[in-house]
């Protein structure tokens, strides 16, 4: 519960004052600027600036699901995994949500990882899968209607589908 950094040899706790309380922490990101990024169980997405967090979320029905995991491309671009709301894709302050009603698998994300190709692989509680990075924005940008992913299961070699350890995601 809550966050703390190791700095200069001294221990820094985050809290209250700092914009973030005491929550169950489940992922952190570097973006390429240097910005620290956090994603919480209250489905928070918390962005350290000048010592200070701001929390992000979306403005939708399923806001408050957990953030399992966090990614940061080179971009600019946060992606954001969350438990029961899919994939979020966070760029220039505007929040785009993928769900299984827009074709992914599942809508557990518990990891995300980017293969340098253009593609995410993402691990849920259905497998894995990917998708094409370009087919992800048209979809942010309403140029299509659903997002084609390739998923991998247990008829692929998987030897389960559940790729969500508790606090060590495998994917």
């Amino acid at each position: 519960n809550g966050l703390d950094c190791w700095a200069d040899g001294a221990l820094k706790n985050y809290g209250a004052t700092d914009g973030i309380g005491l929550i169950v922490i489940r992922a952190i990101a570097e973006d390429q600027q240097g910005g620290i990024w956090v994603g919480a169980e209250d489905g928070g997405l918390y962005e350290l600036k000048d010592g200070k967090f701001t929390m992000h979320q979306p403005a939708d029905g399923l806001a408050g699901q957990a953030i399992w995991s966090l990614l940061a491309d080179d971009d600019g671009t946060l992606w954001v995994g969350t438990f029961r709301g899919g994939l979020l894709r966070f760029k220039e302050g505007r929040f785009t949500r993928y769900t299984t009603k827009n074709g992914l698998p599942s809508d557990i994300v518990c990891q995300i990882l980017d293969d340098g190709l253009g593609n995410l692989w993402v691990g849920s509680q259905k497998g894995i899968f990917h998708v094409p990075q370009t087919k992800l924005r048209q979809f942010a940008d309403g140029e299509i209607k659903s997002v084609p992913c390739v998923s991998y299961g247990l008829s692929d070699g998987l030897p389960a589908l559940e790729c969500s350890g508790r606090y060590q995601p495998s994917c």
